[in-house]
């Protein structure tokens, strides 16, 4: 069974999470791991950056406010031992928890955005995935006279609205985020992720108008290719339910469009990561949908295991929160 954990922490406010970082602090790696890790290194596009992101060591929550301990972890080395978990389960190092936002958004009509990631990329190819990313440095805005201002990298809202803006190609100031929770995953991600749902002021046909201009991003991760999934149960469970489905078999979404799959299985995937962010959502806003969607994870290979972080507890990650 792939484990995702649940972190339910309460309402988090924007400027209430504080991470408290060791520059020297990095991931211990046994020699063999070591080995492999600088092995599917030489793999890698040679245009992915490396960068620092905080790697979250322990979670404490008091008087509202998230205490973050954090060492470092590179981003190559990060992508690295990602794909090398994915393939070989016993590799994976519990140590790695890159800090990371992600977000299940919301139309103006009602309706789920499910985005794709590249049918090209060597790590999980053509599965459905939410809006979000990592806080590395080289990540950030620029103003109209070119000057960059890179991500705050331990503000989860700010690195959450800088990726929706982007990934959906829409102002900032167009959307609002709602806190859900954090989640750690052991199937793609293998990362610490604060989700969000965020409720967009456009409508799914002005996503669908913004998507079909001729734009490429730099550093590309996700496709052309969006679904919308009706934001009520059975639409939820039944998006759920395609997980492992053969592409013959694929329905089309709420919208009439047909749904995707990964091209190197033929099977339908979401990845871990916005499993995770839709439980969350459903939790927070289906809750009695809660239960079944579980169930369904239970079926597909997936142990949702859900933590409440209680006021004072601290929570280590590499302990408590293991594969």
């Amino acid at each position: 069974m792939r484990k995702i954990y649940l972190i339910n922490t309460g309402e988090i406010e924007k400027g209430k999470t504080k991470v408290d970082y060791n520059q020297d602090d990095r991931v211990s790696l046994s020699p063999y791991l070591k080995e492999m890790i600088e092995k599917e290194k030489r793999t890698l596009d040679s245009n992915i950056t490396p960068g620092q992101m905080y790697n979250i060591r322990t979670i404490q929550k008091k008087d509202d406010t998230l205490f973050l301990k954090a060492g470092f972890t590179d981003y190559i080395e990060h992508v690295a031992h990602a794909r090398i978990g994915l393939e070989k389960s016993n590799l994976i190092n519990p140590e790695f928890n890159a800090f990371c936002a992600e977000s299940v958004n919301r139309t103006s009509d009602g309706l789920l955005i499910a985005l794709r990631r590249e049918k090209n990329l060597p790590h999980g190819p053509g599965i459905y995935t939410a809006a979000g990313g990592y806080g590395v440095h080289f990540r950030g805005r620029k103003d109209n006279f070119g000057k960059f201002t890179p991500l705050n990298r331990g503000d989860p809202y700010d690195i959450a609205s800088f990726y929706v803006g982007r990934e959906l190609e829409i102002p900032e100031d167009s959307f609002k985020l709602s806190w859900l929770g954090l989640a750690k995953c052991y199937e793609l991600s293998f990362d610490l992720s604060v989700n969000f749902t965020t409720n967009l002021s456009q409508s799914s046909d002005k996503i669908m108008r913004v998507r079909r201009k001729d734009k490429i991003l730099e550093g590309r991760i996700i496709d052309d290719m969006i679904n919308f999934i009706e934001d009520s149960p059975d639409s939820i469970l039944n998006f759920l339910s395609l997980i492992n489905k053969d592409k013959r078999e694929l329905p089309k979404d709420s919208l009439g469009i047909k749904y995707g799959e990964n091209p190197l299985t033929g099977k339908f995937g979401i990845n871990d990561d916005f499993i995770a962010t839709i439980v969350q959502h459903i939790e927070r806003n289906h809750n009695k949908l809660y239960s079944s969607a579980v169930e369904i994870l239970n079926e597909k290979g997936y142990e949702v295991i859900n933590l409440s972080l209680a006021e004072g507890k601290k929570l280590d990650l590499q302990k408590e929160v293991t594969p």
